[in-house]
């Protein structure tokens, strides 16, 4: 595990950001903005899930005038957009000062961080059959799961994982997928993106009949355990309230927090 916590902090949000945007690319109508004291990932689709501001490193004097030509950029868009705040973004502020520019907090969830050493191995899970995603059968399963977050389900979710399947799919995708079957129906899913030296654990979703048999732990355990065998020692993650104690219970342990804004 990373010991050195302003490191672990840096590379948590490097790999949020890396999250965020590695995909966009591949997508029609999509676009990246990056430079070295942001990242705006911008998908085209009228869904904050996928468009994201972060990794904010602006100087304390220049804060302000960032926020307001950022604000603008994204006022632009026309779409809607979240901007993610950890412990290591800067201005140490910057959760002050956004709401001056328009931004609402909006959910606040635990950075959490574990040595993947100390995650158990995947076990067997009954009647749950887990397969990592290798084809476009396994990643519509999967994002059928992350559409049924809303109601009604999300139309964006499956055009989006439609428009980057060719990336998905390809072996250098910093992002593998996992889905949970009960029989043939996909119950639970998660993803675990390797990048900037660290895991990142995503999108763990499940059923809401199928909560609480331990199918979420299952399907956690085995992205984590793509990321070990890919020789990473460290994983990331953002969790709510209700997930923190489900990750403690699995080797994580909380660093810091994330406020999401929505504009």
């Amino acid at each position: 595990m990373i010991e050195d916590m302003d490191r672990l902090l840096q590379a948590m949000d490097a790999n949020l950001a890396s999250h965020a945007s590695h995909l966009h690319p591949a997508l029609a109508g999509a676009g990246v903005y990056s430079t070295d004291d942001l990242v705006v990932a911008d998908s085209g689709f009228a869904d904050d899930t996928f468009n994201l501001v972060c990794r904010a490193r602006f100087p304390d004097e220049s804060a302000p005038a960032r926020i307001d030509d950022t604000t603008a950029l994204v006022r632009e868009s026309g779409q809607p957009f979240s901007w993610w705040v950890g412990p290591a973004s800067t201005p140490a502020d910057l959760t002050e000062l956004l709401p001056a520019h328009g931004w609402n907090a909006h959910e606040s969830e635990s950075a959490m961080a574990a040595r993947l050493s100390d995650v158990p191995p995947p076990v067997p899970g009954g009647d749950l059959r887990t397969e990592i995603v290798k084809d476009e059968t396994g990643l519509r399963d999967y994002a059928g799961l992350m559409a049924a977050n809303w109601t009604p389900p999300s139309p964006t979710v499956h055009r989006f994982f439609d428009g980057v399947a060719t990336a998905v799919l390809t072996p250098s995708c910093a992002s593998t997928f996992v889905v949970g079957y009960v029989g043939d129906l996909p119950v639970c899913g998660a993803e675990v993106h390797i990048s900037d030296g660290v895991a990142g654990l995503y999108g763990v979703v499940t059923l809401d009949d199928f909560r609480r048999r331990g199918h979420g732990t299952a399907v956690t355990l085995l992205a984590l355990d793509v990321a070990r065998r890919a020789g990473v020692e460290t994983a990331v993650l953002q969790a709510s309230a209700d997930g923190e104690p489900i990750y403690t219970r699995v080797g994580f342990s909380r660093i810091g927090r994330y406020t999401e804004f929505a504009l």
